[in-house]
């Protein structure tokens, strides 16, 4: 990808300037070298610094192609290096690209996608003041979140949500189409739909689905829940119910039923074998799926792919303005984390709640959790703060095994899910 657009990038010089002029020209080049940084920021959050190659980084001073000796034996850049580049892509990239597209164009990159990747790369590169200031163009560029939390992942749920996905991977019924329904949906509706095309490979953990706290903004805790609520999710916050299934949820007119011999039943993970389609966790994933798609199977999935949401721009001057300096700027920082609460109706967080930026840290990442759980930031988070290995190594995953008693009342029993083995990393 880094190639093709170094390729595009060099060529156009030649080829589309005398023919389109160098406003459309510029256009073209601010979209291939987002998408440029945005390949090159797949790299280096995994292996830090990188080798970078550019149109115009060869050792003649054009395209790097590897011509020349000197060219393929070039050093890595350090980490910090490596992230300046990108950050400095995307920052010329927002000065040419539009703020908006006409209709026939919805989807392609704007100014606001270049300026939220920016928020993003920079908490990477610990450029905090970087991050709050991309924050804060996406926010006077129209940046906003859409009302309703569940339908900014319904393809046609009805609701506005330009103003929230500020870019995204977008499909098309009937010609461009995926497969997520099928890897996604609960067991039970292989008999609904008459099929076995349903594998339920992603399924939300215990430990996730513990972190989503009641609707009055208190913890869930299966030790103590039953002493203000009856049920463990009837009562939990928004967001729970738009990402998770469970026990009792309500899908497609009928009720999911993971409790044993239910049509949705848990079925322990081993090693050695398969689910077969059922849930080791007692849950099931909700979030994108498409409800009411019946013709997932001849037809495909053709829900979009949020890569880029306002609600992480959010999170990331959150989390910026508490590392540059907490007790300077807590008030900001917990302004832009209540903010994302406040759009599923939960209480704010007060100094109180953090009176320190370890405090406030440890809400952030809850909160990065819960908003944007199944989205694919969890794992390179973790990374990124270095607290993977003592969150992943050596420990389990967990799920629930529920039990439909006599009297109609479930029994649950928090399980290991890692078939008898530890997490490495």
């Amino acid at each position: 990808r880094i190639r093709r657009a170094n390729v595009l990038l060099d060529e156009i010089k030649r080829y589309g300037v005398d023919k389109y002029g160098e406003d459309w020209c510029n256009i073209r080049r601010a979209e291939v070298r987002l998408c440029r940084a945005f390949s090159y920021y797949r790299l280096i959050r995994v292996y830090g610094g990188v080798v970078i190659r550019t149109d115009v980084s060869g050792i003649k001073g054009g395209l790097d192609d590897g011509a020349y000796q000197e060219d393929i034996h070039r050093a890595r850049a350090t980490e910090a290096e490596s992230w300046n580049f990108v950050i400095s892509e995307l920052q010329w990239a927002a000065n040419y690209l539009p703020e908006s597209w006409a209709s026939t164009w919805t989807g392609r990159a704007t100014k606001k996608t270049a300026y939220g990747l920016i928020s993003r790369m920079a908490l990477f590169a610990g450029q905090w003041q970087t991050a709050i200031d991309a924050a804060n163009k996406v926010k006077e560029l129209g940046g906003d979140l859409a009302t309703d939390y569940a339908k900014v992942f319904q393809v046609e749920g009805g609701q506005d949500n330009s103003a929230e996905i500020l870019f995204a991977l977008y499909y098309k019924s009937g010609s461009l189409t995926h497969k997520y329904d099928s890897y996604n949906r609960p067991f039970g509706d292989r008999g609904v739909y008459n099929t076995g095309a349903i594998y339920a490979e992603h399924v939300p953990t215990g430990e996730l689905a513990d972190m989503y706290e009641f609707s009055d903004g208190t913890a869930f805790d299966w030790t103590s829940y039953t002493a203000n609520h009856t049920n463990p999710y009837t009562d939990r916050e928004p967001r729970f119910q738009a990402t998770i299934m469970y026990n009792g949820s309500q899908w497609e007119g009928r009720e999911i039923q993971t409790y044993s011999g239910g049509s949705d039943s848990f079925t322990p993970f081993e090693q050695s074998t398969s689910t077969n389609g059922h849930t080791c966790t007692g849950y099931y994933m909700r979030k994108y799926l498409q409800e009411n798609n019946t013709n997932f199977v001849e037809k495909g999935s053709y829900q979009y792919d949020a890569v880029l949401r306002y609600a992480e721009v959010l999170l990331n001057k959150a989390e910026a303005y508490a590392q540059l300096d907490y007790l300077q700027y807590q008030d900001l920082a917990l302004d832009a984390l209540n903010e994302v609460r406040e759009r599923v109706h939960l209480p704010q967080k007060t100094t109180v709640d953090a009176p320190n930026k370890d405090a406030f840290m440890a809400l952030l990442r809850k909160e990065r959790c819960v908003e944007l759980a199944g989205e694919g930031f969890r794992y390179w988070d973790l990374r990124r703060w270095r607290l993977a290995e003592n969150t992943i190594n050596e420990q389990n995953a967990h799920g629930v095994k529920v039990t439909k008693n006599s009297d109609d009342t479930y029994s649950y029993e928090k399980v290991a899910c890692d078939g008898g083995s530890t997490r490495v990393f």
